[in-house]
């Protein structure tokens, strides 16, 4: 019988995956993987391999368009990825790790706050629980406390400079230490630009529920109809772009670790 294109495609990113996932348990349990600057490169690459696994099983069922949202949040990572490995990686982890610390303690600090009790009880949501709440000052007082450790202090300070300096509320981990402060302006960075725009062109409007070319199928002599479900067309370039990312970082990442 005739192989179905769409099988094998699928059968070969899920071979990817599996060869993903082996690398990571591998890298992690590697000496340079036991660091504490590795983590982000590490769980960001896991965060590939996650939408990857999710893409896979969203083409396999013939969903080409919601699987193309998942492969821009695999896109970031792959920069994120590239841009630590890519020299200095020790700050440049550590200042993603900082970043993130700052945005465990600015959630925590807004789900704390009277405001937030206030939108809720508006939105007839109730309120926080009790014991949740006397629990915040606490766990803010940690991971604050994690900012005073070696590696954390630099990329806090050098976080709070440029703060000040940009008069902005929040920096991307990739603005310190002399780094762009977009996405767009880490891939250009990265020489990744027009994939980027690529990307962001044909998944931002299908995030935010404004696209409809996905949804119509244009007709020849008539006005367009409203398109199938799932639509085999729109899913072997989605299995290309995911493959080829996955890979690209898997490569890296085992040459690295």
């Amino acid at each position: 019988p005739q192989k179905n294109p769409l099988d094998e495609a699928t059968a070969t990113l899920r071979e990817a995956i599996n060869y993903a996932t082996n690398a990571f348990n591998r890298c992690e349990q590697s000496r340079r993987g036991q660091k504490k600057e590795s983590l982000p490169v590490l769980v960001s690459f896991l965060h590939m391999i996650q939408m990857t696994d999710a893409i896979e099983v969203l083409l396999s069922s013939g969903c080409g368009p919601p699987a193309s949202v998942l492969l821009r949040s695999s896109f970031e990572s792959k920069l994120a990825v590239q841009y630590i490995l890519e020299g200095d990686s020790k700050r440049r982890g550590y200042a993603w790790l900082v970043c993130h610390v700052l945005q465990e303690i600015e959630a925590l600090e807004r789900f704390g706050s009277a405001k937030f009790s206030e939108t809720l009880s508006t939105e007839g949501l109730g309120g926080m629980p009790a014991e949740e709440l006397a629990e915040l000052p606490s766990v803010i007082k940690q991971l604050k406390s994690k900012l005073e450790l070696p590696g954390f202090v630099e990329a806090h300070s050098e976080y709070q400079r440029l703060r000040m300096e940009r008069r902005v509320g929040r920096l991307e981990w990739y603005a310190l230490h002399g780094g762009p402060s977009t996405v767009r302006g880490l891939a250009r960075h990265l020489h990744q630009e027009t994939l980027y725009q690529t990307l962001y062109h044909s998944t931002s409007r299908v995030v935010h529920g404004q696209d409809i070319n996905h949804l119509l199928f244009p007709m020849k002599d008539g006005p367009s109809v409203f398109a199938h479900l799932r639509d085999p067309l729109k899913i072997l370039p989605v299995i290309g772009d995911a493959l080829t990312f996955l890979l690209e970082v898997t490569f890296l990442v085992l040459r690295e670790y």
